[in-house]
């Protein structure tokens, strides 16, 4: 982006508030004065072309039809990712169903949870990167064991991006090089649409004081699919992992960058929940983050829950930097040195 573009910072709003989903004329508008090519560059940027192609279809009239590039890019994000989509939810369910054949059942997390249990969502609405997968730890070796023999091997990194290794480690490295982080080294196999990262905890070291592995098992709420039997996180606690592990641990909260994606994740999670939140079990592990990201989220995307939540927090100063940072190209760039030289000090204080 450009140093001093201001309309970088109203598009964005206009994009938050597409796809938030409960206004419907900033779109036409958009369409009207001509923003349109750009409005589908921000959302490439921020990885939500199928999002904003499902809002698309949702939202504007027959004949506010999009054609040209612009309708191309749409229309080939939302068949792509629905396809990938689809067959990421297929290999789930076949993960499921080799841990229920070793007496283990999976709790699914993040993308994955909403994908096998969101039939509200278009299929396609949301960019799915890997599978996550908990199980209790008694059962890390046993799982590990069983997707091995599955024909998954642990992916070697060191090529700077996910790949199968050329000779597959075995479990007791993968377990000892894994040992500073919260899940293993990824699996993959050759005829997967995704990578599978198998935890021994939801969250990083650094913040699983702040939440007990067994409080996630007992809220769990059971599902079968095709013959498989999982589970996946209550909506609280979907939420308290949304906040911690993606704006607190990833940095979002300090970078001052809006997360798009868990933003409209959050939003579906809010619409799942016909009674609302249990706010106090959320910022009891949350504490202010919880209202500070709910307040951001409602701000941006005009997005109104049908469950109230009573929680408040001035997120004043937090959209007057988003602002500048969207706005300013210096200003990303010191808020991104400055969010990651704290990240990099809380890491090093947790794993020396």
């Amino acid at each position: 982006m450009n140093e001093n573009t201001s309309a970088n910072w109203a598009l964005f709003h206009a994009l938050c508030r597409v796809l938030g989903g409960q206004d419907t004329s900033t779109l036409a508008n958009c369409v009207t004065r001509g923003d349109l090519a750009r409005l589908v560059a921000i959302a490439g940027q921020h990885d939500v072309l199928p999002a904003l192609a499902v809002r698309c279809s949702e939202q504007l009239a027959a004949s506010e039809t999009i054609d040209g590039i612009e309708g191309e890019q749409l229309t080939a994000a939302l068949r792509d990712n629905t396809v990938i989509n689809m067959k990421i939810r297929a290999q789930a369910v076949k993960i499921a169903r080799c841990l229920n054949q070793a007496g283990i059942i999976p709790l699914f997390l993040k993308g994955t949870a909403l994908l096998l249990t969101d039939a509200n969502r278009h299929i396609g609405f949301r960019r799915q990167v890997d599978i996550d997968v908990l199980v209790k730890p008694g059962q890390l070796n046993q799982a590990a064991h069983a997707l091995l023999a599955d024909g998954y091997n642990f992916c070697d990194l060191r090529g700077g991006s996910p790949g199968p290794a050329a000779a597959p480690q075995d479990l007791a490295m993968a377990l000892k090089n894994s040992t500073a982080h919260h899940h293993l080294p990824p699996l993959a196999k050759s005829e997967s649409a995704a990578t599978l990262e198998l935890h021994r905890h939801h969250l990083p070291k650094r913040l699983q004081g702040r939440c007990r592995l067994e409080a996630i098992f007992d809220a769990a709420v059971q599902h079968e699919k095709h013959g498989a039997i999982f589970t996946v996180p209550s909506n609280d606690h979907q939420v308290i992992h949304l906040i911690l592990g993606k704006l607190v641990n990833d940095g979002y909260l300090a970078r001052r960058e809006f997360p798009l994606r868990e933003a409209h994740d959050y939003i579906g999670l809010l619409e799942r929940t016909a009674q609302g939140l249990d706010e106090a079990l959320v910022k009891q592990y949350c504490g202010n983050n919880f209202p500070r990201f709910h307040c951001l989220v409602t701000a941006l995307t005009d997005y109104a829950p049908a469950a109230p939540i009573a929680s408040n927090y001035d997120v004043s100063r937090d959209l007057e930097l988003m602002k500048l940072r969207c706005n300013f190209r210096s200003v990303s760039s010191l808020l991104n040195a400055y969010a990651r030289a704290a990240h990099l000090s809380l890491a090093l204080l947790h794993n020396p």
